[in-house]
């Protein structure tokens, strides 16, 4: 039995979680000592990753895993050091496991953010992420996964590669509702379920389960539909907020700072609410 198969029996048979409350954009914003020491941890391992180093990964993630033991991001960023290092099956299995956590939490350090300096435009600097994706580098690590586990998953046989790709949809979905609600998750977690479901969809055709494809096709309309209300909704969202946010620019650093964060909830509040929605989350 190939070993991620494993890991599924492990998994459905496994107790409950009873999970924590996830966290909130305003409580990353608030100053700690544990979230500020996590997130550095998570900046080294992606950068380990980044530079070929999935064995010096894997030793620091060991102890993210039990710390952070209700966030699936250490189990993930696992199944990536093991995919560098040539172990697909055992990346399936990290992926799994992963999957059965309650969140895919994300840590931010939004006081290192503002230190990096500010751009001339605040509108812009906003709207391009800057403060978000800049310091995430690890969002781009699970991109890289999910693209060489699904290429991985091409040359198995039809009903294993559509249980490898549903793993695969369970790390998008949870990424796509990662907390807390910020849309640089979002729009990775809508990226990955694309790569996924292109090729879901014929394998779901192949194994002749019409159903299965069929979802993934819904599935596909409410990502278009979650991206209109998104788009449609922050463009408000930063029409409303430019003025403010320009106005700080001419003011100290604590009245951007408070322009910025205001903005940010702005988008906390309209990604939860669009997921809830177009039923990625339960309303």
């Amino acid at each position: 039995m190939r070993a991620w198969w494993a890991a599924i029996v492990v998994f459905c048979g496994g107790a409950v979680w009873a999970a924590a409350p996830p966290p909130t954009l305003q409580m990353m914003m608030t100053p700690s000592a544990q979230r500020t020491a996590r997130y550095e941890a998570y900046l080294a391992v992606s950068r380990m990753l980044d530079s070929g180093q999935p064995e010096a990964a894997l030793s620091k993630l060991k102890a993210l895993e039990k710390q952070d033991s209700q966030n699936a991001l250490p189990l993930y960023l696992r199944a990536y050091a093991q995919f560098l290092g040539g172990a697909s099956e055992k990346a399936l299995a990290s992926v799994v496991a992963g999957n059965g956590r309650p969140y895919l939490i994300t840590y931010l350090d939004a006081e290192a953010a503002f230190a990096t300096g500010v751009p001339t435009d605040i509108y812009v600097f906003h709207r391009r992420g800057w403060l978000y994706s800049a310091m995430l580098p690890h969002l781009k690590c699970l991109r890289a996964l999910v693209r060489g586990l699904v290429s991985y998953a091409e040359g198995l046989p039809v009903q294993k590669r559509v249980q490898a790709l549903r793993t695969l949809s369970a790390m998008a979905s949870k990424t796509l509702t990662g907390r807390p609600f910020i849309i640089i998750t979002t729009l990775v977690g809508m990226a990955l379920h694309r790569m996924v479901d292109t090729q879901l969809d014929p394998a779901y055709s192949e194994a002749g389960d019409a159903k299965g494809a069929a979802a993934v096709r819904d599935r596909q309309s409410r990502l278009e539909r979650l991206r209109s209300v998104l788009k449609e909704r922050l463009d408000r969202l930063h029409e409303a907020a430019g003025p403010e946010a320009r106005a700080a620019l001419k003011q100290d650093n604590q009245a951007l700072r408070e322009a910025l964060v205001s903005l940010a909830l702005g988008e906390e509040r309209v990604v939860r609410d669009a997921l809830k929605e177009t039923g990625f989350l339960p309303r």
